[in-house]
């Protein structure tokens, strides 16, 4: 006998393999095939983390028959190797199984048809090839790095820009299966063009200024998908995304430099998406952020002694309403265009010309005091005065 687990990190497993056959109480030993399903509440509300793993040795599981289906209560042994595939699994494993005694376990496949998974023949095995994977992934990032090619200096500075290129290609992740389809910010399921990759893992605030743009540079194809999904988490949640995670918004970080990055994309020619749709949601974005963009747009200035990061936030926002002024201007929308490189302007509101720097200013009119522009203070975000004195 064969079971063929899928365990979901909640404890509560459902099978829908037929034939299945209830067995009074024993003991067996049984080859694991294990589907789970892991639910997060933590970065993002309800993340959902999928994998299929085979135990790598037999587990030891108590099998005793009731009426409504088979109840699995696992030895310590179980527990043991679930953990180490991240699978909390507790006494109380609900389970349906079938005898496969015909089917090799080695040409288990798990596919997926109308949201249900089942057990059929096929080639998982080559999934559990460590050897093939590895071989396969050098192959894969041998490719990745071969997009430039650096000639003259050291080995070990060779070495240190090939590993920071390759740091550079960790993310964003795929957030689409092999079939297309994916989980979309308002998690329903769609399914992207053929030919086409949905991403997520976006800490824009982190890569606006140099990631992005260097992508631009080295592909294209990557920055059209990577519009495409930002637009389809806007479509989903109303809002261009902040910090996208799977298929959630963190709402970490500042600006919403989503707007950033499509404007560098289609001035820079890469347009393979809607970019009427692509401007309104600049603009729709530019009025929603949680951090300041009332005070921003209503007074011209975030209050610090109301708003963290005020200064930080502003400077922020105003390069991102120019980027959204340049795309209405390369669009042909000059009223849009006018709208928002005025708002764009609004730094001059934090800047101090007696000392020279972008000061946090409170509600009444006045600078914040103390001022140190080598201070992390509530004014900047991660940075001190001096940091942001070059950004506008």
């Amino acid at each position: 006998m064969i079971f063929v687990a899928f365990v979901h990190v909640d404890c509560t497993v459902h099978m829908w393999f037929q034939p299945f056959r209830v067995v009074s109480q024993r003991t067996a030993f049984a080859q694991v095939v294990v589907h789970a399903v892991r639910f997060d509440i933590g970065f993002v509300v309800n993340i959902q983390s999928v994998f299929v793993t085979k135990l790598v040795e037999p587990a030891v599981l108590r099998v005793m028959a009731q009426a409504d289906g088979v109840q699995i209560v696992p030895f310590h042994q179980f527990e043991i190797l679930a953990h180490q595939f991240f699978c909390h699994v507790m006494s109380g494993l609900r389970i349906v199984f079938v005898d496969i005694d015909t089917f090799e376990l080695d040409r288990l496949s798990v596919e997926q048809q109308d949201g249900v998974w089942f057990a059929v023949a096929g080639d998982l095995v080559d999934l559990f090839d460590f050897d093939a994977i590895h071989q396969a992934t050098r192959s894969d990032w041998e490719k990745e790095l071969d997009v430039i090619t650096v000639e003259g200096g050291t080995e070990a500075e060779r070495t240190n820009f090939y590993t920071a290129l390759y740091h550079s290609k960790i993310i964003p992740n795929i957030a689409s299966d092999v079939n297309g389809q994916y989980r979309r910010h308002d998690m329903s399921v769609a399914t992207i063009p053929a030919g086409r990759r949905q991403f997520s893992t976006f800490s824009t605030w982190d890569t606006f200024r140099a990631w992005h743009p260097m992508m631009t540079l080295l592909d294209t194809t990557l920055v059209n998908d990577m519009v495409q999904s930002l637009l389809d988490m806007y479509d989903a949640s109303g809002e261009l995304p902040l910090w996208p995670l799977s298929a959630g918004e963190t709402g970490t970080m500042i600006g919403y430099h989503s707007t950033s990055i499509i404007a560098d994309a289609y001035l820079k020619g890469i347009r393979g998406y809607d970019a009427e749709h692509a401007l309104e949601a600049m603009k729709i974005s530019a009025e929603k952020n949680k951090k300041g963009a009332d005070y921003y747009i209503k007074e011209g200035f975030i209050p610090t002694n109301i708003k963290k990061e005020s200064v930080s936030c502003l400077l922020e926002f105003a390069y991102d309403d120019w980027c959204i002024a340049q795309m209405a201007k390369a669009l042909g929308h000059m009223d849009d265009y006018e709208t928002f490189i005025k708002r764009s302007q609004n730094f001059i509101n934090v800047f101090d010309g007696s000392t020279r720097f972008f000061r946090g200013k409170r509600q009444d009119g006045n600078w914040e005091t103390p001022f140190d522009p080598f201070a992390i203070g509530r004014s900047y975000t991660e940075a001190t005065a001096w940091q942001y004195r070059f950004f506008t």
